[in-house]
């Protein structure tokens, strides 16, 4: 037996008593936990009060569950005792086995006939609810009525104004190599960088986000533990709150450990710790390159990780709106880098090359 600590297991726990005890309080506890001990790495810190455990995950899950448990079953969390009520309500009586089944009965007059002239007004033709045309007036017995619309009966359609191949023509996206977007226009084809093309669209509603602190999250089915160096933990905090205006959702557990809860929810990333590390990397090159705004580096940074990837396919329907997106910005010709969206050859250049 050997007494521990572990702050992201501690974060399980107050997970537990979320909601029973208010923020400022924290929980008393001892735990016995019974573990192979070739799950466990003790060489963390000289006292070895300080563990790490191969699938701290699992044991997450696990604590917070038990813990979740404990609290329902010793009646600690508000709940509704169906023991003890006073409603007044006898249910000995109304349980009887001795007494009648009486069945609901619902009352309706078999007789009505929605169509006919005597009977009760149809809902359209009710006070408040518009008036009848003439039209409908004569044909009120015609069940047909229902079905179609009498005004419209004696009148032809009108011709369209263009073929109907003109009218579902629409813009046709092909995809080269898997990291270009080829569209016909005008003057000849354009062709769209499609990393570069997504990090310009979601630079600008990255950079729009923090300024207007208006943050979009999902939650992590499990919370991540994430370990830092010295100079990165003290990046991460100086970041804080431009992050969550981005959308993450960090905690700090002690100077170079963080829990992270939450991503932004418009970021696909299968691994949320890789993805922090990765954009405090790119946000350092971004200072070192010259960007000198905070938030400009930022969300470059961001923006970069979760673009869409080279070699990675599209259907149409994702080309036309990345397409769309790109065109919606207020700079759509170049990316944050510098580098072009997207070039055009135009025919004068293509015309030659089949000479």
């Amino acid at each position: 037996t050997r007494f521990i600590k572990h702050s992201y297991l501690h974060h399980a726990i107050e997970n537990a008593y979320q909601k029973m005890i208010s923020s400022d309080s924290v929980p008393g506890y001892f735990l016995n936990i019974t573990i192979d001990p070739s799950e466990i790495d003790i060489n963390i810190h000289p006292t070895k009060t300080e563990v790490n455990f191969q699938n701290v995950k699992n044991v997450y899950a696990i604590m917070h569950a038990t813990v979740s448990k404990a609290i329902g079953m010793q009646n600690l969390s508000t709940v509704i005792d169906f023991d003890e009520t006073d409603s007044g309500i006898d249910f000995g009586e109304v349980c009887r086995t001795d007494k009648p089944v009486v069945f609901p009965k619902i009352d309706f007059d078999e007789t009505f006939n929605p169509f006919s002239q005597g009977g009760p007004k149809p809902f359209g033709q009710r006070s408040g609810f518009g008036r009848q045309t003439e039209m409908s007036l004569k044909t009120q017995g015609d069940w047909r009525v229902l079905y179609g619309n009498p005004e419209e009966e004696n009148h032809a359609p009108e011709p369209l104004k263009q073929p109907v191949s003109k009218v579902a023509a629409k813009t046709m996206f092909i995809q080269l190599q898997q990291s270009y977007i080829v569209s016909t226009i005008k003057s000849g084809l354009m062709l769209v960088d499609q990393h570069l093309a997504h990090t310009r669209i979601l630079y600008e509603k990255y950079l729009k986000r923090i300024e207007n602190q208006s943050p979009a999250s999902q939650q992590e089915l499990f919370p991540l533990h994430l370990a830092l160096g010295q100079s990165d933990a003290s990046l991460l905090r100086e970041l804080e709150p431009q992050l969550e205006s981005l959308g993450f959702k960090i905690e700090n557990m002690n100077p170079t450990t963080f829990v992270v809860n939450g991503i932004p929810s418009d970021v696909k990333s299968s691994d949320s710790i890789e993805l922090i590390e990765s954009v405090l990397e790119e946000y350092k090159d971004n200072l070192h390159g010259g960007v000198t705004e905070r938030n400009v580096a930022l969300a470059r940074a961001l923006a970069s990780q979760a673009a869409v990837r080279y070699n990675t396919p599209l259907d149409e329907i994702e080309m036309q709106n990345l397409v769309d997106e790109l065109f919606a910005c207020n700079v759509s010709d170049v990316a944050p880098n510098g580098k072009k969206t997207f070039i055009i050859i135009s025919s004068e250049d293509i015309k030659p090359r089949f000479s």
